[in-house]
């Protein structure tokens, strides 16, 4: 009756089913991906596995044959739209991708009862009918294709009924897949946290430029911080998303029926109220750690200043819930000024100056902007900044002055982070160019090269402005790193091993030790103190994640 659709594996009809009155989806398997009888017996032994399956968020299988040495599938006929060409049109509500990542753990789960991985979870094989319900398409078809598609689409990559043959979709495959391992049920609970991400985010959790440079990032880096991309999204969700999305499957959910539990806890609400309000002192300063990143960005700094080899003390300095972004002192007292994205993700720049009272001042010439750096009178700030490659936030330097009273002057562009020399002269720069952000330059002064890797993070002055400190990640997010120095003649020295989470450095005023947070992940990062000679010593840890 119609051609539906066109896709790597074959063809779908709009049919008519003559017995029982009814319109039905015809599928047929293109011929090159069934020469041999091994495939079609493969076909047709994992169609009816698939069509015996019985629950409302899986696509119902009529009948499946072949005919003519072709496959076929007959289903029924689905109204609505993918997941795929809904995420293309914009973002999904928080509580409406709780509700779909629900349906598809539930889905899923049925499916697992049974002994039957599906393995090819994404938004493209993830139907939202036209009443809201999820459908799950495609169980064991996708072994059929052979192929490793080069584009970094949702194209399904080669096959595997067995260990050594790749199979899965780039982005969206488990560690294991892409090693050619055997799997069991954990891999589809990965493949859900991948959706889960990008319905939280808008972002992809791992692609890249390419399906070679994607699954090397499936197996050796982690996405960007959920909470970095989407400030309003709940701690809880993130927490969520993160255990899907664990390399090790000992450390996922080992249900779908357990991840299905957790979400309709965050739906809710029964999960992140026992987040506020179990244990009253000790959740008490978690979610004032948790929610205001100033206490950790801006209180530890000040006791850097004051306390260089005693335990830092912290002075709750903000009131809203917020992320708080960059950070930094003003430079004529102890007036603060700091970037902050509250409500609806809006970006702003606030000024707060404790001998005025705790009220913050916000300076409206530079919303959307986030602080960098500072000296007297001056701001450094990026502008429209932009989340590049799955990796880099990077945008346009500007300075600015610092009361607010004045437009930002643009000094260059494809810039990720700034700091200005002692002297207050000149900016050392993070120039964040290449393919999808692929190469980080730490210049000073501008256009001078002192360092390139494949990141670079927080670039920060010595005291007597002969180094500068920064983090490095060799595998390209940003996310994992070491702490390291470069003098001003290009000489290189990394300072630490590499920690998987790490966020925010800082000197110490008389300039021995490097200060930064970092931790085993996103979740746990403490207080670090490095010397010039690689001793690390611990400076705090505290019930949630510390920034600096």
């Amino acid at each position: 009756m119609g051609l539906l659709g066109v896709g790597g594996m074959g063809e779908v009809y709009r049919a008519r089913d003559p017995r029982l009155q009814r319109d039905v989806a015809l599928k047929i398997v293109h011929p090159s991906l069934t020469t041999t009888p091994e495939h079609i017996d493969r076909f047709s032994r994992e169609a009816r596995a698939a069509g015996s399956l019985h629950h409302p968020n899986i696509l119902v299988v009529f009948d499946v044959g072949v005919e003519n040495g072709m496959p076929y599938v007959i289903s029924e006929l689905l109204e609505g739209e993918s997941l795929r060409d809904r995420l293309d049109r914009g973002p999904v509500p928080y509580r409406k991708a709780l509700d779909y990542g629900i349906q598809m753990a539930q889905a899923l789960g049925a499916a697992h009862a049974k002994g039957i991985w599906h393995r090819d979870v994404k938004p493209a094989n993830t139907f939202i009918t036209t009443d809201g319900r999820i459908k799950l398409l495609d169980f064991g078809l996708a072994k059929l294709s052979e192929r490793l598609s080069d584009s970094p689409s949702d194209e399904t990559t080669a096959d595997a009924s067995r260990p050594g043959m790749i199979r899965g979709t780039a982005g969206y495959m488990s560690p294991e897949q892409a090693r050619a391992e055997r799997v069991d049920q954990r891999t589809d609970l990965f493949s859900l946290g991948a959706i889960l991400y990008e319905m939280f985010t808008s972002t992809r959790a791992f692609q890249r430029a390419s399906t070679v440079e994607t699954l090397h990032a499936v197996l050796r880096e982690e996405p960007a911080d959920p909470l970095e991309i989407n400030p309003s999204l709940p701690l809880a969700a993130a927490v969520t998303v993160r255990r899907c999305l664990e390399k090790s499957v000992d450390e996922r959910f080992q249900s779908a029926r357990d991840l299905a539990f957790q979400l309709q806890q965050l739906r809710d609400g029964t999960l992140a109220g026992r987040l506020t309000t179990a244990s009253a002192a000790s959740w008490r300063r978690r979610a004032l750690l948790a929610a205001m990143l100033a206490v950790a960005a801006v209180g530890v700094a000040w006791a850097i200043g004051q306390f260089p080899r005693r335990s830092p003390s912290f002075e709750q300095l903000t009131f809203r819930r917020g992320r708080i972004g960059g950070a930094r002192f003003a430079s004529e007292g102890q007036a603060v000024v700091y970037s902050e994205a509250g409500d609806r993700n809006h970006r702003g720049v606030w000024r707060l100056d404790p001998s005025e009272g705790p009220k913050s001042r916000e300076l409206p010439r530079y919303a959307g902007a986030e602080v960098l750096a500072t000296r007297r009178g001056e701001l450094a700030l990026s502008l429209d900044r932009r989340f590049v490659g799955g990796k880099h936030f990077v945008g346009r330097l500007a300075t600015a002055p610092l009361d607010g009273d004045g437009r930002p002057r643009e000094v260059r562009t494809d810039v990720e982070n700034a700091d200005w020399d002692p002297a207050g002269k000149e900016l050392a720069t993070i120039v964040t160019t290449g393919p999808g952000g692929a190469e980080s330059r730490l210049e000073y002064p501008p256009g001078h090269v002192l360092h390139v890797a494949r990141s670079i993070q927080w670039p920060r002055f010595s005291p007597d402005g002969q180094r500068i400190a920064f983090l490095e990640d060799t595998t390209g997010p940003g996310i994992v790193g070491r702490v390291a120095v470069v003098d001003l003649e290009g000489n290189f020295t990394p300072l630490t091993e590499v920690w998987r989470s790490a966020r925010g450095l800082a000197w110490s005023p008389s300039g021995d030790e490097v200060w930064f947070t970092a931790g085993g992940w996103w979740m746990d990062r403490a207080l670090h103190a490095v010397d010039l000679r690689g001793r690390q010593r611990l400076v705090l840890s505290a019930p949630t994640s510390l920034t600096l």
